[in-house]
């Protein structure tokens, strides 16, 4: 009878002992993870499958979009609950909890398409100054996602970022170039990139044109000449 005792409460102890612990996820690539983060980048079909490793307890799952909980008994192993999102590009948190609280965890989930740069000029902006002066450039990108960074490089040495969506997209900037920067004509640049850009999206604003104020100056070809070396050079040296 003790025999029989003890082997219940070990078994009910390592029960206790797997429901306490929170499993892990499979993410949409197939890795695990005990924070799983889910991107989208095809918003005609966005379904996402909290898929545990090991057999869970009791769960509620809260999908962050206001719709109703997802509650069970349990999940198996490598079963599923699925949940299909807005095609609007947002992003939501998924609060899992199981065994009453045993195991409280999050999943991020990211719906958004490639970002695509865009650099513009406001209106009434220009494209050419007298260093030092100031230019404004505004982030007119498409895809545009709170995940999303930018980065800028101004063409004179000096970078911004990396940027958020929410720090950078739709605003305006002001960069002052300063003397001896340029020579004359150069580039801006803006990149772009989120988990559903391959690669960074570049976007090149060109030209824009620095001048520096002109410090006038003769060079001759020499000082002193004896006779009859009599003839000087003068170069424009400014």
């Amino acid at each position: 009878m003790i025999k029989h005792f003890f082997t219940y409460l070990f078994i009910v102890c390592l029960s206790f002992s797997a429901y306490a612990q929170c499993p892990k996820f499979y993410e949409k690539d197939g890795s695990l993870s005990s924070s799983p983060v889910y991107v989208n980048c095809d918003k005609a079909n966005f379904a996402v499958n909290i898929r545990p490793d090991v057999t869970t307890g009791s769960y509620t799952i809260t999908w962050g979009d206001g719709s109703p909980n997802a509650t069970g008994s349990s999940i198996a192993a490598n079963d599923f609950v699925s949940h299909s999102y807005p095609t609007t590009i947002g992003s939501y948190t998924i609060t899992l909890n199981f065994n009453n609280g045993a195991c409280v965890t999050t999943a991020e989930v990211i719906n958004q398409e490639p970002a695509n740069a865009s650099i513009q000029v406001p209106a009434g902006g220009i494209t050419r100054v007298c260093a030092p002066g100031d230019m404004e450039f505004t982030n007119e990108s498409t895809g545009n996602s709170p995940s999303t960074q930018y980065n800028w490089n101004f063409g004179d040495g000096t970078t911004l970022g990396p940027l958020l969506g929410d720090e950078s997209y739709g605003k305006t900037i002001t960069h002052t170039y300063e003397p001896n920067t340029v020579t004359c004509q150069t580039t801006v640049t803006l990149t772009a990139q989120n988990e559903c850009n391959i690669t960074p999206s570049i976007n090149n604003f060109s030209p824009v044109q620095i001048w520096d104020t002109d410090l006038p100056s003769i060079t001759p070809s020499t000082m002193v000449q004896c006779w009859p070396n009599n003839q000087f050079t003068f170069l424009n040296s400014t």
